[in-house]
């Protein structure tokens, strides 16, 4: 019966967890080896390899978990690959990482 408890809590609260986070964002891209994601709030962040700066924290450090760039909150769209390609509201588009 304990087994039973323990497991039925542990999917409880997974289900729970995963439904709590995943809603934080508003959209995400994955790359070859990093992964761009804007938050509800309009915040850019970024994680995984940064072997040529395509998380645009203006290091080469790797990130494993994920790092806001910027302090802007006008975000509006994100693409990666070897580089990274975003979007602000007004229409501007920034690139950075591999050239």
């Amino acid at each position: 019966m304990k087994v039973i408890f323990k497991l039925i809590f542990l999917i409880s609260f997974l289900s729970q967890s995963t439904a709590i986070y995943s809603q934080c964002w508003q959209s995400v891209s994955c790359g070859g080896a990093h992964t761009l994601g804007i938050k509800q709030d309009g915040t850019l962040w970024a994680w995984g390899n940064n072997s040529l700066g395509q998380i645009g924290d203006g290091s080469n450090t790797n990130r494993n978990i994920p790092v806001q760039i910027g302090n802007s909150t006008n975000w509006k769209s994100v693409s990666a690959a070897s580089h990274s390609l975003a979007i602000k509201m007004d229409g501007t588009l920034w690139s950075w990482g591999d050239n």
